[in-house]
């Protein structure tokens, strides 16, 4: 490209990808890769042609574009709301464009990354500077350099044999696992080797059994045969034994001729291991855990919950962190990304089996974290209004400041009120002392007193309830359980008078001087 070219496509405004024709052949242009094996890929994208690279790609992927991705907006502190009015929320969350949706958007680019080892986008922005489109590019024809005069990474790309080259605002570039910092590395080129023994061996187990799992041979004759008789004997053999539809029919021959087996058992070529083998090595690459690919040959019932955990943390969370860090870099302004970030939710793919997220639920309500409604919009159900938005906290929990507070000195002595004679008791005789005042028992019995008798209403209240669920409403039965209810209720008072008896008791023993 001359240097009147390279001027007129960096002041270009139209989008260069509007020219990019699709297509749905894998082997996009690129140079081939060569394993170890002697297999050769057409391109980085030919690899996806082994079955377990298009599986763990296929995962990831697929995974990853499944999950919520939003724009949030700092609102305090602590807390954070969905900026729904920013243009850019809209690209992430519904549609980057008018030709695709937001799940196609993310797949293609965990694809290209974990194919390609990069994934680049064209933006379009509005007259304030903001995204409010991103086109993808294909990872093959782009090629990200340093301008020698400006010092700055500027992305070459082919379209149609056109050549255009981008400044970096107007590309957003999301690099895989990479060495160097400015591009990805390709994993099939790196990891070629173990790719290309996998698919030599898926080829030899599928030419393996085209020949019905039967090793080849020979067939010997006692005398020589000429060019055309060996050429009509093969041509013969061939169509009337090969492929599938001819095996198990009987063969004749004739001359004295035999034959011979000259080749080896598939146990001892060890085939299955080997291909067990490398379908553990394909996963290693792309840390994956084995069951993800369908091999279940080490999962147990006890451990494919905490794989499933493992493979989150371990695989999916490192993806979200690069590619949240990478929108908030690349598609908000300087002055943006203080107030707005980007964010999976991974939440949910956490969750476990449904005993584990009700105990982790009634753990998180129980100490106030969590509210009905959190509670709910995690379980992606309805709100139930502003009353499922209450925290709530146990009564019998205090702050820490007020733990770590001195005890306070014991209460003074409380003296009973002298109590009254019965009318048919004999007179006690009259003593000099003044009667003690009855308010400092007052004072104490009066909140034991309205904390037992709420008790008990909260108790009656509960079984009540509990008594109605059971019945299915008001009638026979309901009534039934009542009369049985009514009939233990007076037990379960006698256990929660206790604590107001007990201070009756002290009281009476220290008006009378026994305290």
């Amino acid at each position: 490209m001359n240097l009147l070219q390279r001027l007129a496509s960096l002041f270009q405004r139209g989008r260069v990808t509007q020219g990019q024709s699709p297509s749905t052949n894998i082997d996009f242009m690129g140079t081939s890769i060569t394993g170890s094996a002697g297999y050769e890929f057409s391109s980085a994208e030919g690899t996806l042609g082994c079955a377990a690279v298009l599986a763990c790609v296929r995962n990831i992927s697929e995974t990853m574009a499944a999950l919520p991705l939003h724009l949030y907006k700092r609102a305090g502190e602590r807390t954070k709301e969905k900026a729904s009015d920013h243009p850019l929320y809209k690209v992430l969350s519904i549609a980057p464009n008018p030709e695709m949706t937001a799940f196609e958007a993310k797949e293609i680019m965990l694809a290209q990354c974990l194919v390609r080892g990069n994934s680049y986008w064209e933006k379009v922005k509005n007259k304030y500077g903001q995204v409010m489109e991103l086109w993808p590019m294909w990872a093959d024809r782009v090629t990200p350099t340093r301008d020698t005069i400006t010092n700055q990474i500027v992305y070459g790309i082919e379209i149609n044999g056109k050549w255009f080259q981008l400044s970096a605002d107007r590309v957003l570039h999301i690099r895989g696992f990479s060495s160097r910092g400015l591009i990805g590395l390709v994993y099939p080129s790196v990891v070629k080797d173990a790719i290309g023994m996998t698919k030599a061996q898926e080829e030899y187990a599928g030419k393996f059994y085209k020949n019905d799992a039967t090793p080849s041979g020979h067939y010997k004759h006692p005398l020589s045969l000429s060019d055309e008789g060996v050429k009509r004997f093969r041509g013969e053999m061939e169509k009337m034994h090969g492929g599938l539809a001819g095996k198990h029919r009987f063969g004749i021959l004739e001359e004295g001729m035999t034959f011979e087996v000259a080749g080896i058992s598939p146990k001892d070529s060890e085939l299955i291991a080997g291909r067990q083998f490398q379908l553990s090595d394909i996963a290693r690459i792309f840390r994956i855990p084995p069951h993800k690919i369908q091999d279940l040959s080490r999962a147990t019932f006890s451990n494919i919950e905490e794989q499933s955990i493992e493979w989150v943390v371990d695989t999916l969370s490192p993806w979200a962190a690069r590619i949240e860090s990478r929108l908030n870099f690349s598609c908000l302004a300087e002055d943006e990304q203080e107030e707005f970030f980007t964010k999976f939710a991974l939440e949910g793919l956490l969750r476990g089996n449904s005993a584990a997220r009700s105990a982790f639920y009634r753990e998180m309500f129980n100490v106030g974290a969590f509210s009905i409604n959190d509670i709910r919009e995690l379980e992606d159900l309805d709100e139930i209004g502003e009353a499922g938005d209450v925290h709530f906290v146990p009564m019998n929990i205090a702050p820490v400041e007020r733990a770590l507070e001195p005890p306070k000195p014991p209460p003074a002595p409380i003296i009973a009120p002298s109590q009254e004679l019965e009318p048919d008791s004999e007179e006690e005789p009259e003593s000099d002392e003044e009667e003690p005042d009855g308010e400092p028992v007052r004072s104490i019995l009066d909140p034991i007193i309205r904390d037992t008798a709420e008790r008990i209403a909260r108790a009656d209240t509960r079984e009540v309830a509990k008594i109605l669920a059971r019945a299915g409403g008001v009638g026979p039965r309901h009534e039934e359980l009542m009369r049985a209810h009514e009939a233990e209720f007076p037990d379960v008072a006698v256990r929660l008078t206790q604590a107001l008896r007990d201070a009756v008791v002290l009281a009476t023993q220290g008006g009378n001087g026994n305290g």
